[in-house]
């Protein structure tokens, strides 16, 4: 949670002496936003999202990576996250939308989402349900900018359709546990040196994004860890 604080006394006198769009106002008032990643299709967890949001009565939801199940057979885990967007997460935006229409819903998809579940997440955007941030810069409002960026670097797990490496010139790492790309509604066994060398590098892709503007403060939503940071770490 970001500056989760009522205005002041003085913040509250302020504002009624002046215009409601005055700049001096919007800087002093906070924005309330609520992070969260790793749900990987657990409806407890997007319930209790859900259910805080509207508690805290935040401002927009930011949802980083790794948001879909893979709890079936491997093989059968394409369908599962498509299915689940439709049965479950679909009618939970909505359900939400109707109670907090002015909540603004960002999302961006991580390793363990197949990009063949970038289809069904378009079209909830096309709904209006939520706003897909992965390689896009978006305002959240005259302050604030956000940007998104959704793959990852090599991990020690299967590696799939959003793992690139680091730099061009990478060595392709060693991984014992398969390389793999979703295809329609399959999971399809890939060679690992084909899967890398198809895919632009992470420091490629991260130069590609949109610059941020100048003169709004810019939150970074990167599904992978910070190196040097502790985090994730097995």
């Amino acid at each position: 949670m970001v500056s989760w604080k009522q205005p002041s006394q003085t913040e509250s006198k302020i504002a009624g002496n002046h215009p409601p769009n005055d700049g001096r106002i919007l800087e002093m008032l906070p924005m309330r936003i609520l992070f969260t990643s790793d749900l990987h299709g657990r409806r407890n967890l997007y319930d209790e999202l859900f259910t805080l949001a509207a508690d805290r009565d935040v401002q927009v939801i930011l949802l980083g990576g790794d948001l879909l199940p893979h709890h079936g057979p491997f093989q059968e885990t394409v369908v599962e996250q498509e299915e689940f967007v439709r049965s479950y997460l679909q009618p939970a935006l909505q359900n939400f939308r109707n109670r907090r229409s002015q909540v603004r819903i960002y999302t961006l998809l991580g390793n363990n989402d197949w990009s063949e579940s970038d289809k069904v997440m378009a079209k909830i955007e096309e709904q209006g349900l939520v706003e897909v941030l992965d390689g896009k810069r978006l305002d959240l409002d005259e302050r604030f900018q956000v940007i998104g960026y959704g793959n990852v670097n090599p991990t020690p797990f299967r590696i799939k359709d959003r793992e690139r490496l680091d730099y061009p010139g990478d060595e392709v790492p060693a991984n014992m546990r398969g390389c793999y790309r979703s295809q329609g509604h399959k999971v399809v066994a890939v060679v690992p040196e084909t899967h890398y060398r198809g895919h632009l590098s992470m420091v490629e892709e991260l130069e590609g994004l949109p610059l941020p503007v100048a003169g709004r403060k810019l939150i970074s939503v990167i599904h992978s860890p910070p190196w040097g940071t502790g985090l994730d770490v097995m």
